[in-house]
């Protein structure tokens, strides 16, 4: 079965997400969805989607930093904690939903991922970006950015469903 047959889209974020929480006005959003088999928590889409990344995803985020370094604008040095393995900086949790986001001088944005059990064989997981552009470089960045911001959404929801539906408790 081929996940990517099964990943949606919407416009619209899902019915109480904590997303949009202290969120400066939305200049772009997207929802992808999909479902997985099984009933999964919060805490088990975030290790399957966050846990490995691939090496194609670390050489774009290399090119990304080499040429971003001489705008000014922060890199994966700046982002990345020490304590951490994400990239990015957990603003919010609550147990369906792990919001993730960063500030810079370009542009703001959080991303988040959400779990909605359907029953005990299954699970929707919804991938939902925001972002605010503080001026004409973050329009242009995320103009150059927001291709390879789907493919990667898109490619870390398959890989969720691939992990789910391989793991021995299903």
């Amino acid at each position: 079965m081929n996940p990517s047959k099964h990943i949606t889209y919407s416009p619209v974020l899902p019915d109480n997400s904590i997303i949009a929480k202290d969120f400066k006005s939305i200049d772009y959003q997207d929802v992808y969805g999909i479902q997985v088999p099984g009933k999964i928590t919060i805490d088990e889409a975030m290790a399957h989607s966050f846990g490995k990344t691939p090496g194609w995803t670390k050489a774009l985020l290399y090119i990304r930093n080499r040429i971003v370094e001489p705008l000014g604008l922060k890199t994966e040095k700046e982002i990345l904690k020490p304590e951490s393995t994400l990239l990015f900086t957990i603003l919010y949790r609550n147990e369906t939903e792990v919001v993730l986001g960063e500030e810079d001088s370009h542009l703001d944005f959080r991303t988040s991922l959400r779990v909605e059990p359907l029953s005990d064989t299954t699970t929707n997981v919804y991938s939902s970006t925001l972002v605010h552009y503080n001026n004409r470089l973050g329009r242009i960045y995320f103009f150059f950015v927001k291709p390879f911001h789907k493919i990667i959404v898109k490619s870390m929801l398959k890989s969720l469903w691939r992990q789910v539906k391989k793991s021995p408790q299903r």
